[in-house]
């Protein structure tokens, strides 16, 4: 009595075949989807920790810009530490090279804070929600520690180093909102105008920060 239901296979057939072939193209699409997201995760981790490991690598092979890289609680120690290790045998033309080096150094790590700024910006713009959060947190490990180091401080201010004219108007906006550059009062960055290469008699006496707006007087 089931053998005359087989003669309706054949239209069948071809229905459960387009389903299926629907349903497996949907599942690739979202394979496809979530593949391409959590690479596209991998490659912003991975770049972002790329430029660090460069930062790292500038600590290694050039000892004597260490300060650089201190966040503010640990630049004094390793200011006098350069300072003892690297200045007491040099001459003036060592130490007017040492203060090149610094500043072309200082000008690296601005150029990978505005790059990862960007990034971000592009993240915010495509909607791309875990790039933009990572992304925010490694700006705010910029902006709440490494770039507070009191001699990127003066490297950046316009009545210090000046390196800021080098980078876009929205780069140098987002610094001064979360650094407080024009702030006058306590919460207002220190900044060292000397560096360990170039050391003033206030810096003997033990009062080596000034503030970002006595810069034209350092």
């Amino acid at each position: 009595m089931l053998i005359p239901h087989l003669g309706g296979l054949p239209h069948i057939i071809p229905t459960v075949a387009a389903i299926a072939a629907l349903a497996i193209s949907v599942w690739s699409v979202r394979v496809s989807y979530r593949l391409h997201s959590d690479s596209s995760k991998t490659t912003v981790v991975e770049k972002q920790y790329n430029a660090f490991n460069e930062l790292a690598l500038l600590r290694v092979e050039h000892p004597e810009m260490n300060h650089l890289f201190e966040v503010p609680e640990n630049y004094w120690p390793v200011f006098f530490l350069v300072k003892e290790t690297f200045c007491g045998q040099s001459d003036t033309s060592e130490l007017a090279r040492a203060t090149l080096k610094e500043r072309s150094i200082a000008m690296y790590i601005f150029q990978v804070f505005e790059h990862t700024y960007y990034q971000y910006l592009h993240a915010q713009s495509t909607e791309s929600v875990y790039r933009a959060r990572f992304l925010e947190d490694v700006l705010e490990y910029f902006t709440g520690r490494l770039l507070r180091n009191p001699r990127l401080a003066y490297y950046w201010s316009a009545t210090g180093g000046n390196l800021c004219v080098f980078f876009e108007a929205v780069t140098r906006d987002y610094y001064d909102a979360n650094l407080q550059l024009a702030s006058t009062d306590s919460t207002a960055m220190l900044t060292d105008s000397h560096g360990p290469f170039l050391v003033s008699p206030a810096l003997r006496a033990g009062e080596p920060m000034t503030s970002p707006r006595a810069q034209s007087t350092g």
